[in-house]
């Protein structure tokens, strides 16, 4: 993400208000608001965005998050943002969003019913689930994979790997919020990650060394994903390295995109070197 440099007489003031089911306590529901603005990328650091809980009754936890963007123009795009933030969060801690005010509360039995669903499905699948990287693994595959992932917890200012250094893992974020610093010369560029993101697929996949510090914002749980357990997989369907090396190519033009102008869209000579890497990394025969 290309840093900002804010101008305090265009800042501009907005604010959300979130509505989540009384199934916590009002202070744990708003230190879980608290991470969401943590890990924000669009929105201003200073002055410090606030949670307020502003009402309460039988059907919600009303809270109130107030918080600064550069600009006017970027006040939509903040929001959007934030609105995924609080969903990925939200389901991270176990939360649930209320209804609209006026809608029938949901039965003891369907909220069961509905929390039944969503325990079935343990929590290293939940995360792969939602990784665009697996997306075509079957569910056998998955539950395979799920199998290997291992937990691990980090405090608060641990830091996960420095800039330069090669993960031959990859993390995915269960909880909490991570800061990613790059530093170029004397710039300096810093972007957030929150659950449901990864970090050391270049590592795991290419080799490559990460290009930031990583370091936990707050507590933090991830779920580790070996490169041993990977070869596995692929190894058994040697059409996955093509697969993954289309998504990992698509990944880094957004990065470049993001961090500055990019000069070269990703091609098929890109993903071929990608795809290359990968079978001589992991031990893979051509399909």
């Amino acid at each position: 993400m290309r840093s900002v440099q804010p101008d305090p007489d265009r800042s501009h003031g907005t604010k959300l208000d979130v509505r989540m089911m009384p199934t916590a306590t009002p202070e744990s529901i708003s230190e879980v608001m608290r991470n969401v603005l943590l890990s924000c990328n669009s929105i201003l650091r200073f002055p410090e965005p606030t949670v307020q809980v502003t009402s309460l009754d039988g059907q919600a936890v009303v809270i109130e998050l107030m918080f600064r963007v550069a600009d006017f123009s970027t006040a939509a795009a903040a929001k959007s943002e934030l609105f995924d933030l609080i969903y990925r969060h939200s389901k991270a801690a176990g939360l649930r969003l209320a209804p609209p005010p006026g809608t029938p509360m949901m039965s003891a039995t369907q909220l069961q019913s509905d929390l039944a669903a969503v325990q079935q499905r343990t929590t290293p699948l939940r995360l792969l689930d939602s990784l665009p990287l697996f997306a075509s693994l079957t569910e056998d595959e998955k539950v395979a994979l799920a199998k290997t992932m291992r937990r691990r917890v980090y405090r608060k200012d641990d830091v996960l790997i420095e800039q330069g250094a090669t993960l031959s893992s990859l993390m995915v974020i269960r909880t909490g919020v991570v800061a990613v610093t790059c530093r170029e010369g004397e710039r300096e560029i810093v972007s957030k990650l929150a659950p449901g993101d990864c970090f050391g697929e270049g590592g795991l996949l290419t080799g490559a060394a990460e290009t930031g510090t990583i370091r936990a914002l707050t507590f933090v749980v991830v779920h580790e994903i070996g490169q041993a357990d990977l070869a596995k997989l692929m190894n058994d369907r040697p059409s996955m390295v093509e697969e993954l090396g289309s998504i990992l190519a698509r990944r880094a033009e957004s990065e470049k995109e993001r961090a500055g102008p990019s000069t070269q869209i990703a091609d098929a000579r890109s993903v071929s070197r990608l795809v290359a890497r990968m079978r001589h990394l992991f031990d893979v025969p051509h399909g």
